[in-house]
């Protein structure tokens, strides 16, 4: 259907363009008002509203605010076809329009094919021209002559309104709003080439938007035949997906203009009435492909994929056609200006391999010129010199050539894939043509990708862990043996964003380790130092304190060492575990106190045994309160003893029935 319809917009575009031409007089003067909806609706000041193809009849320079691609048409109201046209944008050629009109005097009809090219010079000027072919019947005769037009828009609050902040809440195509938040405008119209035919006649216009769903406001003045007239327009969003706008002309109200514009995100119908004519406009216009904002997010996405893959180059072109879309975006200045290193690096390391290239190839070393040519393509994969140079070694190549062919299967049948990896993508490089090459080549993608495969789990596993810098490692190398891993990628920014908090974290348990270590509480600072690197090994900055805390944590240490050897002497076995267990915790490797531990390890479990057959004795002999003493002394050294606590109850529950007993013979 879709297909269907784009069709029908072709074909229509191809007739628009094949008009017949009317009989007129060439040196009469033309009604220069496109006889469109909008431009009637909104007068003169079309010529700086919304951009359409339109602007490449009359000032080409508006093109440059095109960001997409759009087909228009217009009717008068006998239904008759006055104006077709096609315009698109491409970031890194502006804006280009062409269409078909009729002019008219009230008399006589001129049929005018334009061309129209626009672009942004800079943030804040564009320019633009266009050629227009006309034809004229003179009764008996016809007349074919070419004119031009030239426009500047001057913008000095930046440039055209950037696509995320124009559609930030409708995505609304055509509106015939400024695309810019204020601009002054200059054309020059109808300039003779090769010989007069038409008067020339220059405009200047004004456009200024008052917010993103606010009115815009235009005027405009013209001279013509040393006859000055303004005219003032204003366009007004009612709605979503309607807008008003209107138009005067030297202030005289039976030279006015309303018109409304029905928007959609594919497609505006404008509808205007002229009050001098009392004549009804319509018109039509379509979007053809991506919106703006698709193409802004394509050009963004197509940029950090290059860039992953370490294509600078072509991840640099795409950020930049991505700034013509939303040129104030903080984070993409950051990226172009860090890929701008990348590139110029880039060209330094070029510049020397192709001087040493040339060295190479004076000395007849052409292996070795070789090796370096196929460095710069690797670098700039476009790079002529390189290219044209390896095609002039190509004969002295092919003993080389086969020499790696060779070495690339004898890595591959070895299981050697990242050699036999480069073996044959430096082939396909010099020669994509090599026989084979291309399916080794085939099946190594497939083998990389079960290891990217695998890799990628490792790294999940990593990043379960929180260990950021090592998943983002895995990730990295995944992607780099497979590089359309999608997940892979996900997964990467997934990890950058974790790695990104952590960072976050560990610098404010820094700044909490710095302030307990002031107030002297060594233990806590070192203990969050140690948090830090279980997070982050790489964190210097706790390493260093650690460092510069060790003194402090090596007194601590001797002296509860020296106070554990003193309460282990003396039989004092918990005073003394106590002591060794804020050493382990400082120092969990060091191995005095674990020998300690140990050894009161097993002197409790001495005690415990000599405690608890001394406690069965009793309770053997019924002597229940002093068997209860002695499980309780089994309990004080070993409190998870059951068999202690369960004799115990025993013992307890007995000395119970002794005592209720004796209360009953004394009564």
């Amino acid at each position: 259907m879709r297909n269907c319809c784009l069709f029908k917009i072709k074909t229509a575009t191809i007739l628009a363009l094949l008009l017949v031409v009317q009989t007129l007089t060439a040196q009469t003067l033309f009604n220069r008002d496109g006889r469109s909806a909008r431009a009637l609706g909104l007068g003169g000041a079309h010529l700086i509203a919304s951009p359409d193809p339109l602007a490449a009849a009359w000032n080409p320079a508006l093109l440059a605010a095109l960001r997409d691609v759009q087909f228009a048409l217009s009717i008068d109201d006998a239904f008759d076809l006055t104006h077709a046209g096609l315009a698109g944008f491409w970031p890194q050629y502006g804006g280009v329009g062409v269409n078909v009109l009729q002019l008219f005097d009230g008399q006589h009809e001129l049929d005018r094919l334009s061309l129209g090219w626009g672009k942004a010079l800079s943030p804040f000027l564009s320019a633009g021209l266009s050629a227009h072919w006309n034809r004229a019947d003179h009764g008996e005769s016809t007349e074919s002559f070419t004119t031009a037009s030239f426009g500047l828009i001057l913008h000095p609050f930046g440039g055209r309104i950037a696509v995320s902040e124009e559609f930030a809440d409708y995505d609304f195509f055509n509106s015939p709003l400024s695309p810019y938040r204020f601009a002054f405008s200059l054309q020059a119209s109808d300039v003779a080439l090769g010989g007069k035919h038409l008067q020339t006649y220059y405009k200047s216009s004004m456009a200024l938007r008052l917010g993103n769903r606010a009115p815009s406001l235009f005027a405009s003045l013209e001279w013509r035949d040393d006859d000055p007239f303004a005219r003032l327009g204003m366009a007004v969003p009612i709605v979503p997906r309607f807008a008003l706008y209107s138009s005067i002309t030297d202030f005289n109200s039976k030279r006015s203009a309303l018109g409304g514009a029905f928007l959609s995100d594919r497609y505006a119908f404008d509808l205007a009435y002229t009050f001098l004519d009392k004549s009804v406009r319509g018109g039509l216009s379509l979007r053809l492909g991506a919106s703006p904002l698709e193409r802004a997010r394509n050009h963004y996405e197509a940029g950090n994929k290059m860039a992953e893959m370490q294509n600078y180059r072509a991840a640099l072109r795409e950020l930049r056609h991505y700034r013509a879309y939303e040129p104030e975006m903080e984070k993409a200045g950051q990226l172009l200006q860090a890929l701008a290193i990348k590139v110029a690096s880039e060209d330094r390391q070029i510049r020397l391999l192709l001087d040493e290239a040339r060295a190479f190839e004076l000395r007849h070393r052409y292996l070795s010129a070789a090796l370096n040519y196929l460095q710069v393509l690797k670098m700039d994969r476009g790079h002529r010199e390189a290219r044209d140079r390896l095609a002039v070694l190509q004969p002295r190549l092919d003993i080389y050539l086969n020499q790696l062919y060779t070495r690339g299967v004898q890595a591959f049948e070895e299981g050697n894939y990242d050699v036999a990896y480069k073996a044959f993508e430096n082939i396909l490089l010099v020669r994509p043509d090599y026989p084979k090459a291309a399916h080794y080549t085939a099946q190594l993608k497939d083998v990389r990708a079960k290891q990217a495969e695998e890799i990628f789990l490792r790294g999940l596993g990593y990043y379960s862990q929180k260990n950021y810098t090592k998943a983002i490692a895995d990730f990295e190398e995944a992607i780099n043996l497979s590089p359309n891993y999608a997940e892979a990628r996900e997964n990467l920014e997934k990890a950058r964003t974790g790695l990104a908090q952590q960072a976050k974290q560990n610098d404010r348990l820094f700044a909490q380790a710095r302030r307990l270590q002031q107030k002297q509480q060594y233990l806590s600072a070192y203990n969050l130092y140690r948090q830090i690197l279980d997070s982050d090994p790489s964190y210097e900055s706790a390493r260093q304190e650690i460092k510069a805390l060790q003194g402090r944590i090596d007194e601590f240490i001797s002296t509860k060492m020296q106070a554990g050897e003193r309460a282990f002497q003396r039989g004092d076995l918990a005073a003394a575990e106590e002591q060794f267990q804020a050493i382990l915790k400082m120092s969990p490797g060091h191995r005095e106190a674990n020998n300690y531990r140990q050894r009161i390890t097993e002197a409790k479990r001495g005690r415990v045994e000599s405690h608890m057959r001394n406690a069965m004795s009793l309770f053997d002999a019924r002597l229940w309160s002093r068997a209860v003493e002695a499980f309780e002394r089994v309990l004080e050294v070993e409190p998870s003893n059951k068999l202690a606590a369960s004799k115990r109850n025993q013992a307890l529950s007995m000395i119970d029935l002794k005592d209720l007993y004796e209360q009953g013979e004394r009564y």
